[in-house]
């Protein structure tokens, strides 16, 4: 149970965090200019500090704090964001609703994929088991900072806040498409592999063995359904639901395919970036439903193949 309350308080943590600054950000909306000004001086702010603060770390033979390294990394790609902003390559960015709020989101996002990408590499790789509590729990956080970042019951209510996150509307046709796109997703996975294996021997093993770490071993129906929904629904809301109709299906694949470091860096170019392309096009053509769909389907059926 401590679990249990320790990842709500997160949760809680986490919405309420960033609803304060997207209120604030609501409030300088006549000064966008300059709060963008703003957040390139402190996000490049940002991550000088957190440089200079895990050098010293370094050079005095501590250890360096993995969070600090995460937050600077997050803060230099807001900077860099930020200045994007200002300059012709804005094009680069889908142009939404969100008044140039959702940054907060963004740097949140960025601060959980960089700590992980960081902790995984300090702690020379290892991972830990996956519990349903532990599932759960993150799609809880995955849906938090989605539901904060597009202003839920701040700029939008529920219905509004749907339909941004392309949940408004569930067909039958996003039902048997999102089923029908596993079959590609598949074949990604299965030829970026082989392609992996050839360049990376032992590749296959390996991703077994990290697969049988994060499930510990469990292979149960119930199991792979619990991890397959949880997975689908917080991750597709956050990275196709709130950030791709922000900052592109690129982007956002990209993103994702971080997230998921931990099964390999050369299966996550080879395999997880273009089904992340695969999902975005889900997002583009029929809604977020049809992505929680094929990746629910997918996760599934990886968990349960062991």
């Amino acid at each position: 149970m401590d679990e249990v309350f320790s990842g709500l308080f997160i949760v809680f943590g986490l919405m309420v965090f960033v609803y304060a600054l997207d209120t604030l950000a609501g409030r300088l909306k006549p000064f966008a200019s300059r709060v963008r000004f703003i957040a390139a001086v402190a996000g490049f702010g940002l991550a000088v500090a957190a440089a200079l603060m895990a050098a010293y770390q370094f050079v005095a033979g501590e250890d360096v704090d993995i969070a600090l390294i995460a937050l600077g990394a997050a803060g230099l790609v807001l900077g860099v964001v930020a200045v994007l902003e200002r300059t012709p390559a804005r094009r680069l960015f889908p142009r939404g609703s969100d008044d140039g709020r959702f940054e907060i989101g963004l740097v949140l996002l960025l601060w959980l994929v960089i700590f992980q990408l960081t902790a995984y590499y300090a702690d020379d790789g290892s991972i830990g088991e996956i519990s349903v509590t532990l599932a759960v729990m993150q799609a809880l956080t995955f849906l938090a900072v989605a539901l904060a970042s597009v202003g839920f019951m701040t700029r939008r209510g529920p219905a509004a806040t749907l339909s941004r996150l392309g949940l408004d509307r569930v067909t039958a046709r996003d039902i048997w498409v999102g089923t029908l796109a596993v079959i590609p997703i598949l074949v990604f996975s299965a030829l970026s592999v082989v392609l992996v294996d050839w360049v990376s021997p032992g590749a296959s093993d390996r991703l077994a063995d990290t697969v049988e770490q994060i499930t510990g071993g469990d292979t149960s129906l119930g199991y792979a359904l619990v991890i397959g929904i949880t997975a689908a629904v917080g991750e597709e809301t956050l990275f196709r639901g709130a950030i791709q109709p922000k900052y592109g299906l690129v982007f956002t694949a990209l993103i994702f395919a971080l997230l998921h470091v931990q099964y390999d860096f050369l299966l996550v170019v080879a395999s997880l970036f273009p089904i992340g392309i695969v999902l975005g096009l889900e997002r583009k053509y029929l809604g977020t439903a049809a992505c929680i769909v094929t990746h629910m389907i997918y996760n599934a059926l990886a968990v349960a193949a062991g």
